[in-house]
C-alpha cells in the first residue's frame, strides 16, 4: 500500500496537485480541501532498463473528503485497490517506512492545527 502522489503539471501548487492527485488516483467526486502540510519527502529509484538513477520531491497533506465514499482505485496506473484505513491498520500496511513516518505525523496533528 503507498500514499496517493503524483507529478506537479504545469503552474500547480503542490497543494493543487495534491487534491487532483488524490482526486484522480482514488475516484474521488467530492471537493476535497487540504488542511496541512505533513512535509516532503525525497527519495531516488532506478527503472528497469534504465541505468540513470531518478529523484523525485513528494510534498504530502492532510486532505479533508467531505464524507467517506467508495473509492476507486486509477486502474490505468496500474492501482488494483483502494481503501480508507484508521491509523493503526495504515501504519502496519504502508509499503515505504517514509510514507509511515507522514502517516505518524498526520496521526499527532491535533484539530487546533488543522485549517478546517
Amino acid at each position: 500500500w503507498v500514499l496517493p502522489k503524483g507529478h506537479i503539471k504545469g503552474k500547480e501548487k503542490p497543494q493543487e496537485t495534491a487534491l487532483r492527485e488524490a482526486g484522480e488516483e482514488l475516484g474521488l467526486n467530492e471537493n476535497l480541501k487540504c488542511l496541512a502540510s505533513l512535509g516532503v519527502n525525497h527519495y531516488s529509484f532506478r527503472l528497469d532498463n534504465d541505468e540513470r538513477k531518478h529523484f523525485k520531491k513528494v510534498h504530502f497533506f492532510i486532505c479533508l473528503a467531505h464524507r467517506k465514499e467508495n473509492l476507486r482505485p486509477l486502474t490505468e496506473e496500474n492501482f488494483i485497490d483502494a481503501r480508507w484505513f484508521k491509523f493503526d491498520k495504515a501504519l502496519k500496511l504502508i509499503t515505504y517506512p517514509s510514507e509511515r513516518k507522514i502517516i505518524l505525523k498526520a496521526r499527532k496533528c491535533k484539530a487546533s492545527q488543522l485549517n478546517i
